[in-house]
Parts: structure tokens; sequence; C-alpha cells
């Protein structure tokens, strides 16, 4: 599907869908015990659950004061080790990582990190992503989506693009469409 698209799209617009993806997160992943008391999040989980610590660094930008407010926290994330994308692993944000050094590393529980690795490997490269909204406004995560929500807005832009790149003055009946006290030009008229 993409091959053909790419044929429809003007060249900014192709340009732009294949940069790379502001909504991917690199870094560099551990794990460790969860169980051993609450959370940064208020929470208490055990080595089994699909839970993720993320970088001090990051996590206070958030909320410094009270980190059981944050908002990052229980956001779910998509892991993935960047040797094997296609072995993925999904993990709610509950914990702040002290020792992770780059702002979007992570600290795994076992069960999570088993997912992706053995654990005598101890640390892998890694990438992630938002599964839904962030809903913040401020910080490295300002605005961001999920990758399939991007995904879907370059794709109806390329869509929107193709189109109106075919027809004769779509923007302007479009526009006329959106405001109902504008009649419609006539095919081939100005506005």
């Amino acid at each position: 599907m993409y091959k053909s698209l790419s044929l429809l799209l003007p060249l900014p617009l192709l340009a732009l869908t294949a940069a790379a993806d502001p909504t991917l997160f690199p870094g560099s992943a551990t794990f460790y015990s969860p169980s051993v008391g609450l959370g940064s999040c208020g929470i208490q989980n055990q080595d089994t659950d699909l839970v993720a610590a993320l970088a001090q660094v990051t996590m206070r930008q958030y909320n410094p004061s009270n980190p059981n407010n944050n908002p990052l926290c229980g956001h779910k994330i998509r892991v993935w080790e960047t040797s094997n994308p296609a072995n993925t692993v999904d993990v709610a944000i509950e914990d702040t990582c002290p020792g992770c050094v780059g702002q979007f590393d992570l600290d795994l529980s076992p069960a999570a990190f088993d997912r992706l690795d053995r654990p005598e490997v101890g640390k892998i490269q890694v990438e992630w992503e938002f599964v839904g909204e962030v809903g913040v406004t401020t910080g490295p995560f300002a605005g961001a989506v999920s990758a399939a929500g991007m995904n879907l807005f370059l794709l109806s832009t390329a869509i929107e693009a193709a189109c109106c790149a075919r027809r004769r003055r779509p923007l302007a009946k479009k526009a006329a469409l959106l405001n109902p006290t504008t009649t419609p030009p006539e095919h081939g008229k100005e506005l």
C-alpha cells in the first residue's frame, strides 16, 4: 500500500512520512524488582507485573514535588529491543528509575524484560512509544500521541494531499462547505 501511495504524494509530504518518527523514544533498558516496596507512583507491584520505571530526569520534569501525582503514572508504553522490533511488550509506567542515565531509559520488571531478552543479558537497547495519548502539555512528551495515532494522521494528510492535487479548487470548495454563508464556486471559477 505505501509504495502505491508514495507515487501520489508530493515530495515534501513524502519526505515527512519518511523522516524519523517523533513518537518513538530510544534508550536502554535494564530490569529491577518492583516488589521491594511502593513505586514512585504509589503502587505496589510484583515482579510478575508488566511495569516499568522511567528515568528520573524525565519523571521529575512532570511533578517533582509529589511523584504520586505524576501525570505519566499508569500510562501504557510499548517497548521493543532495537535488534528485534517484532518482539514487543506493553507495560505501565509505575515507578522512577534513579539509576537510568538517558532521558528515555527504562527499568523493566523481570516479567517485562523476559519478554524481550534473557535476564543474563542485563541491559538492552530499546525503543518505545506511548500506547495512548499522553495528555501532558510540557516536557519531552508534550502533545505526544501513540505511533498509531500519528500514522493515521500522516496517512490522512497524505491522502488529502494526493486527492487535492488531482482536483481543481478542492480547498476552495471545502472552505465553502465549512462556511455555510459562502456559496461553493462553480467549476473552473475562482472564489
